[in-house]
């Protein structure tokens, strides 16, 4: 069950507006040539932080990478 909300997370979050992002997307900071390099270190920061917690629930990384076109 807690894979499932993780993939539904996953679904989600490239379409949430975040204030990391002034209020875009990460779809959409991750189009933009100025800020795709912010959205790329956000995802290596929770790719960090779930190697350093691996009992935690799991994103799948390279999966956000390849829906936000940063593979």
């Amino acid at each position: 069950m807690l894979a499932a909300v993780m993939r539904q997370h996953e679904d989600t979050c490239p379409d949430i507006a975040l204030p990391a992002f002034r209020g875009r997307t990460p779809r959409e900071a991750a189009a933009d040539p100025s800020t795709a390099a912010d959205v790329a270190a956000l995802l290596d920061d929770f790719e960090w932080t779930q190697r350093r917690e691996p009992d935690a629930p799991m994103m799948d990384i390279d999966r956000l990478r390849r829906e936000l076109g940063l593979d």
